[in-house]
This record gives C-alpha cells, structure tokens and sequence, in this order.
C-alpha cells in the first residue's frame, strides 16, 4: 500500500477513536488505550495535511454517529468506564480485522470497527511457492495436486528473481503467470469443499471477513460519504441487553455451500466465487512490486451480501 495511502488510513483510525472520545465523555467515563497502535495512528495524522485532516474529521462524525445510535450500550452504562484502543497489524493476521475497540472489559463486553479510507478491499492474501493457503484459510491442506500444478510457474519466477527481472518485462504474463495461478487455486478450491462441504465454505467466509463481529465503514472522500455495514455473523453487534444478548440488528447466516467459482467473464486475472446465503467475492491477482518475485498477491473484495445486512450510507452534508 503507497505511505500516503497507509497513512491517510491510519490517521483515520486516530481521529474515529477521539471522535467517539468526545461524544461519550459527555455522559460517562472513558479511557484510551495509547499502546502501540494508537501511537502509530498519532503519528500518522501529524503527518497528514490539514484538507485531509477536514475530510477524515467529517467522515468520522458521521460514522461515530452512526454507531452511537446502533449501540445504546456504549452510553447506557455508565457504572464501569469504556475503554477505547487501536489495533495494530497483527491483530489481523490473527483473524480479527477490526482496527478500533470499544470494550468495558469489567462486563467482558466489546465491539470493533474496520476502517477503511477510500478503498474496500476485505483482504490482501498471497500465492506462494511455500505458502498453503488451504490451510491458512480453512485449515485444509494444500493438495499435492495443487502444488504440482503451482511448481512450474513459482519454479520460472523464481528464475527471473534472480535475473533481477521487471514485472513489465514477463511477456504475456496473464497467460503464462496468472491463469495457471488461477486455475490451480480454482481447482483447489473445489476439491477442499468436497472434503468438509458444509464446514469449508463457513471457515474460508470468516477467513475472508474476520472472525469477530464488526462494523465495516468505508469513506468516499471524493462524494462525501460515508458507507457502514453491520457484519453481525455472531449476534454480538447491537445488543440492548448484555446477558439476554438481545440484538436489534439482524444476525447473518454463515455459507455452507459454494455455488460457483470460476474466472470473471473477458478476465485473466480475477476469479469469481458465489455462496448460498447470498455471499460472493471476487480475487484479483496480481503483482505486487515492481521486481519478480515467486510470489502474488490477492485484491479480494466481497460483490455481494446477505440482503438482510444492515448498510447505512450518509452524507457529511447530513
């Protein structure tokens, strides 16, 4: 990701956290957390111009706003002080994509945020030479198949690595890196759902999305708004009673079944994967450094969601 771009996303991470800082003070007691990663959020908005520093302020009102109104628990107890942190990096290697926490831990309650600045991507996985994503995602090994078919093509990059050869000097890439790639990876994933059909869709969804509950909010600087969405695959997000587990948002069904899975129509690049349940992602890969190297990454982004997902879209205009 460029620095700009990184930085522009933690800064927003930075001016979310104090922005629900200055909201709830205002009727009950709250802490931040200034560990590692809010430092680095620090750091990122004193880098960021002061237009960007309005845009990223505006968008945060409105999703703090936004969330406020979702969770009555945040300002409805007021006998134990909540607690605001940011997470660093490797929360999300762990499985929780979620970058701010609102928690009162005396009441082992909590909910997240994923924050993202101008972009909506949901993951940034790899294929690699030694890299078993089978099992990083629904802890189904990669199969001796799948490696066969991958070995010729990491074998020739790895070649060209050493050669210090440029990306842009692989001739017809698409039909000699990615689509081998694709196919291998599609061939694969099909044969890990006939081994736990019901299981696998399940664990690689939460592999995708988090494996807490979240609310994903997206800006659009260029228009102005904001986007939140509820992932409330659990029932945790929205809760007006905290033993009852009484929810006023919608709980989402997990996938248990893959539909379809194949290469987008006139692309050699992205794959296509359909769920029941209404889930769908797409997976574009790519290179992503200017230098060979025996590996590639995934822009994967969710096309589409349960239609029971509460989405909420404002304007920083109101």
């Amino acid at each position: 990701m460029p620095q700009a771009s990184n930085y522009n996303g933690r800064a927003f991470e930075y001016i979310t956290l104090h922005t629900f800082q200055e909201e709830i003070q205002k009727k009950c007691a709250v802490i931040i957390d200034e560990s590692e990663g809010y430092n680095a959020a620090k750091k990122a908005w004193e880098a960021i111009s002061p237009q960007t520093r309005i845009a990223l302020k505006n968008s945060a009102v409105v999703a703090v706003n936004i969330v406020l109104e979702l969770e009555p628990l945040i300002l409805k107890e007021k006998k134990h002080t909540l607690s605001l942190r940011i997470q660093t990096d490797a929360s999300g290697k762990e499985g929780d994509v979620r970058d701010l926490i609102i928690e009162r831990p005396k009441l082992q309650w909590e909910i997240g945020l994923s924050l993202k600045h101008n972009h909506k991507a949901v993951k940034h996985s790899r294929l690699a030479k030694t890299l078993d994503f089978g099992k990083s995602w629904y802890n189904i090994p990669c199969s001796n198949e799948y490696w066969a078919a991958v070995k010729p093509v990491f074998d020739r990059l790895e070649l060209e690595k050493g050669k210090r050869t440029k990306w842009r000097e692989i001739l017809n890439k698409a039909d000699t890196v990615y689509l081998p790639l694709l196919d291998a990876f599609t061939q694969e994933i099909q044969r890990a759902s006939t081994k736990k059909p019901r299981k696998m869709p399940e664990l690689m969804t939460l592999y995708l999305l988090g494996i807490y509950d979240y609310y994903k909010v997206q800006t659009k600087d260029s228009r102005k708004l904001v986007n939140l969405k509820a992932f409330n695959l659990h029932g945790t997000l929205g809760l007006v009673d905290i033993k009852a587990k009484q929810s006023k948002i919608k709980v989402l069904s997990l996938p248990n079944r893959i539909i379809h899975i194949g290469l987008k129509p006139k692309s050699k690049t992205t794959v296509e994967m359909y769920l029941n349940n209404g889930w769908s992602f797409s997976f574009r890969l790519h290179s992503a450094s200017t230098q060979v190297e025996p590996s590639l990454k995934f822009d994967i982004n969710l096309i589409g969601h349960p239609n029971e997902m509460l989405s909420i879209t404002r304007s920083w205009l109101g």
